[in-house]
């Protein structure tokens, strides 16, 4: 196996690893989201809790995400060094591993914000945190059927 495969197989066992965790947090936060208020005050310690893990998973599976689509396609010949996020999104798109590639777009654009701008309107953080809650089952679905493409392949999944 190459370094390239056992790099492949680690980061689609990452991507299920935090898809899972942000799955684990569903019951603590399903009776409250997507959230209604204004202020995430308004949750207990608990929510609150949940929902900064949540977001932190949000970053991490699209991230991760990127990576094994990079990997992925430089396995398979594809100058993928190059690759931009919405290259990796036709990229998905065209092995019809997501339905359009502007969905992704969506996953890294709300990503890029919640990792590079912290909002100081709590309305901001709510709108956030609601976006991250309605995008993650497209992150899980793109994890899905990575996974399935790289056994196709015969990569390690």
């Amino acid at each position: 196996m190459t370094d390239t495969e056992v790099f492949i197989g680690r980061t689609l066992a990452r991507c299920r690893r935090v898809a899972a965790g942000a799955e684990e947090l569903v019951p603590l936060l399903a009776g409250v989201m997507p959230f209604g208020g204004e202020d995430l005050a308004a949750l207990n310690l608990m929510q609150r809790t949940a929902a900064t893990a949540f977001l932190k998973r949000f970053e991490q599976l699209q991230d991760l995400i990127a990576r094994a689509v990079r990997a992925i396609a430089g396995w398979t010949g594809v100058d993928a060094g190059s690759m931009t996020h919405r290259d990796i999104g036709d990229w998905l798109e065209k092995h019809a591993l997501v339905s359009d590639a502007e969905s992704w777009m969506v996953a890294v654009r709300l990503r890029n914000r919640l990792v590079h701008e912290y909002p100081i309107e709590e309305q901001e953080q709510v709108r956030r945190l609601n976006e991250s809650w309605a995008t993650m089952p497209l992150l899980r679905t793109i994890t899905d059927n990575l996974g399935a493409y790289a056994e196709g392949k015969g990569l390690p999944s």
